[in-house]
């Protein structure tokens, strides 16, 4: 079976590689990183112990985390406000 005529057969000569729109590089890394994070990420993402933001989220000093299907996570963007509300 041959490849569809579409598709490039021979690899790129040496020291040219392809470019990539950096719309795509963008879609890509957005793609790639994390919407919901457990709460050991989101304490290191905070630099404190799991302790320390767990009773931080008792007392709701820090974002609520959004349950699905019985497990707990919080948003990195919630995350993220947090900090620049925080550190501004």
């Amino acid at each position: 079976m041959s490849p569809p005529e579409f598709i490039a057969t021979k690899p790129f000569p040496a020291g040219c590689t392809p470019r990539i729109p950096t719309s795509i590089k963008n879609q890509e890394t957005q793609m790639n990183e994390k919407l919901l994070v457990p709460a050991a990420e989101a304490a290191k993402m905070l630099s404190m112990g799991r302790s320390t933001f767990w009773n931080k989220v008792k007392l709701k000093q820090l974002p609520q985390p959004v349950k699905i299907a019985g497990i707990t996570r919080w948003r990195v963007s919630d995350l993220r406000g947090f900090v620049n509300v925080v550190s501004s």
